[in-house]
């Protein structure tokens, strides 16, 4: 099995995981033997809320910017200037199935406290699966 077909295998799992219990770091409460999610799961499983993917979070916030082009202008030492707006800008450079560059995307995101905890984020702010069961990234398609 290559690392390709292992990682795509990875993140299918881990997304029907998260369709079928609602988050990598949220707990299903038994209640009366039902399951039971607390409304923030429940509203992260029944509607999008990250819909644009990566500028849903990465963008003009009142003063705040989070936008990618400032992200990496800022704060990637030894990276190009960019002016990218959107990961498909992204993709001009790094190309799909690039190894580094989508480790270096689930490191920062999976180990910030600020994605995870804060935005209560996980895959799915990401990712998205097909009704054939299809992974891809927001923002990608």
């Amino acid at each position: 099995m290559t690392v390709r077909s292992a990682c795509i295998c990875f993140i299918l799992a881990v997304s029907i995981y998260l369709v079928s219990f609602g988050g990598c770091s949220s707990w299903i409460q038994e209640r009366g033997g039902q399951e039971d999610f607390d409304p923030q799961e429940r509203r992260m499983v029944l509607e999008d809320v990250w819909p644009e993917g990566c500028i849903s979070c990465h963008k003009v916030s009142g003063p705040q910017d989070h936008t990618l082009a400032t992200i990496v202008n800022e704060h990637l030492q030894g990276h190009p200037a960019v002016d990218s707006k959107n990961i498909k800008e992204c993709m001009e450079c790094h190309r799909p199935g690039e190894e580094r560059f989508y480790h270096r995307l689930h490191v920062s995101h999976m180990n910030s406290r600020i994605f995870t905890e804060l935005l209560d984020s996980s895959c799915i702010g990401c990712h998205q699966m097909e009704e054939k069961g299809e992974i891809f990234i927001k923002g990608l398609r």
